[in-house]
């Protein structure tokens, strides 16, 4: 998809031909202000078709994006028509001299803007844009994000001073007196005891109804890595149709280095094998070498436009650019987790019992190493500020039981910070590919009704994911239903090792390194020479730990270059 760009002003004198003349080029949108009525689109409305139809409009030639639907919407409901729209989209009105700004629900797609003191505001889906009208800087601010939730920001921040995220469920409206930001989504709780059968039921239905809707007539594939979510999509769509593709990532040699940890338990090759066998998929995996995922971490960091999770970017670069040459559009299980309580710091009490970011949990180990001055900066103290400020917007339940309120809790944080930033990796490397990725869990009617299931019935039996096991066993193999969760494979080769600590070195020795701004350089070249290996815990996520940190510093090394980015301290 492309870019977007868009422009509001008030500091200019209007004339009407200014304003059409401003919108006739789709790249770069310029609002002026003028007293008119407008709409645009970026992303997609998933029922936009549907609601023609409730509205008595009746046009069978309406697509998904029909603009003029959506102004119908708003003449019927006013600025309550969003609560109508479902999908993944930015959507732009202008009703005479106002423009609003709403992002989708769930956060699938992402917008950025900065405004100087008495110039326009810029907003685009790109971030190198706007630093070319403000700057690239990254300030004490900028810092805390870097160092202390990095490859995630607080959300609504991005690394650079002077630059914010519209945040996910909210519209930001401009006019020429003022600017006000308003959260139009919250899920709502809903006190409706079901049995267990009955909300298995519910589930079925609305899972089953998301993946129709995101397939379409003609070829159909997916990703698929043998763990529960990739599977279930995949199960669901051979039932129906004998056309699907699949596709899957390996490490060359890594299977001869694997070592199974509480995260990452097994390899994917059996539970594929398994699907393979009781569907007959047309299925291929692709295998990537060392060479070839160290070389993607500079392409794979210009696609996240800033540092992001090291090898896990760059071989979904690589997997989606791979895809591409086979298919337009493909499925993918993410947000499965966030949604039905797969990860860790739902259940483990060693995770939950210490609040906070359970994805972020050895924050003096992946500090170490920083030099004194910057050792002067809280970032612990910022890290528990943004729990605190997150947790604040939760929508509890007053009725409920403190137990359920604080899977909740979880819940948000989990989507409000952590799910952003897989959004955000998946988006930006499927988008530099070239390829749709589709992602049939992250719908609204079913993140609604799970938001009130009760915790024992997601965690059935006691497993991550109970609920969705229990839900779908009669489609899959009984091994790959009762797998444990693993995350996106990730590579354990030491040569890819030995190629990210190269890098680093050749990169730290350049006079224009960056690192040597916030490091202490001897303990830095000593965690080189040791590979990484003093960092034996994930320092976000469920994967990355010491090779992955030499790879995450490179890319902020060269981010930095490449950027031409300032540093005010």
């Amino acid at each position: 998809m492309s870019e977007f760009k868009m422009i509001v002003d008030y500091s200019r004198k209007i004339r009407e031909t200014d304003f059409k003349s401003s919108i006739s080029n789709e790249e770069n949108i310029a609002w002026y202000g003028a007293e008119t009525k407008s709409i645009q689109i970026h992303g997609e409305c998933m029922n936009i078709a549907l609601i023609g139809n409730a509205l008595a409009k009746n046009d069978e030639n309406c697509g998904l994006r029909n603009l003029d639907l959506i102004q119908k919407m708003i003449d019927c409901y006013g600025q309550d028509f969003i609560h109508h729209i479902k999908g993944a989209f930015i959507i732009i009105t202008q009703i005479r001299d106002k423009v609003s700004i709403y992002r989708d629900p769930l956060g699938m797609k992402t917008i950025y803007y900065t405004s100087t003191v008495s110039g326009p505001w810029y907003f685009s889906t790109s971030l190198d844009y706007l630093t070319a009208h403000v700057g690239a800087i990254v300030d004490r601010n900028s810092m805390m994000d870097l160092f202390s939730l990095a490859p995630s920001c607080k959300e609504g921040n991005t690394f650079f001073k002077g630059i914010q995220e519209l945040k996910m469920g909210f519209v930001l409206h401009i006019d020429r007196n003022k600017t006000v930001q308003e959260c139009y989504y919250r899920p709502n709780n809903v006190h409706e005891k079901k049995s267990f059968e009955e909300v298995k039921k519910d589930v079925k239905e609305l899972l089953n109804k998301s993946i129709d809707n995101n397939i379409e007539e003609g070829h159909c594939a997916s990703f698929l890595s043998g763990g529960i979510d990739s599977s279930i999509l995949c199960a669901v769509v051979a039932t129906k149709r004998d056309d699907l593709s699949t596709y899957s990532l390996e490490y060359e040699g890594n299977s001869d280095y694997f070592k199974g940890y509480s995260y990452q338990t097994t390899q994917d090759h059996d539970y594929i094998e398994m699907m393979k066998e009781k569907y007959h998929m047309n299925h291929e995996c692709f295998v990537c070498n060392q060479e070839e995922l160290a070389e993607l971490l500079l392409p794979s960091m210009l696609a996240h436009q800033g540092p992001g999770m090291a090898d896990i970017d760059s071989a979904m670069l690589w997997l989606c650019r791979k895809a591409k040459k086979k298919e337009n559009w493909i499925l993918s299980g993410e947000c499965s987790d966030e949604f039905f309580g797969g990860y860790p710091w739902f259940y483990r009490e060693d995770l939950v019992g210490k609040g906070g970011f359970g994805w972020i949990k050895s924050l003096n180990e992946r500090n170490y190493c920083l030099n004194e001055r910057m050792k002067k900066m809280d970032f612990e103290g910022y890290l528990n500020d943004v729990v605190h400020e997150t947790l604040s917007e939760v929508n509890l339940d007053p009725f409920s039981t403190k137990e359920e309120n604080e899977i909740k809790k979880i819940t948000h944080m989990t989507v409000h910070q952590f799910m952003q930033t897989l959004v955000k990796r998946q988006n930006s490397m499927s988008e530099a590919a070239g390829i749709e990725v589709r992602v049939p869990f992250a719908d609204l009617d079913l993140f609604d009704y799970l938001w009130n299931v009760p915790w024992d019935y997601k965690f059935y039996n006691g497993k991550e994911k109970g609920l969705l096991r229990e839900v779908y066993e009669d489609l899959l193999p009984s091994e790959v239903a009762q797998r444990k969760k693993n995350p996106f494979p990730k590579t354990y080769h030491p040569k890819y090792t030995e190629l990210v600590r190269e890098k680093l070195l050749k990169s730290i020795h350049e006079e224009s390194s960056a690192l040597k701004y916030f490091y202490d350089m001897d303990k830095l070249n000593q965690l080189i020479e040791e590979r990484g290996q003093s960092i034996q815990t994930p320092w976000y996520g469920q994967l990355m730990m010491g090779p992955q940190y030499l790879a995450y510093l490179y890319q902020i090394d060269q981010w930095f270059k490449i950027k031409n980015i300032k540093i005010e301290f």
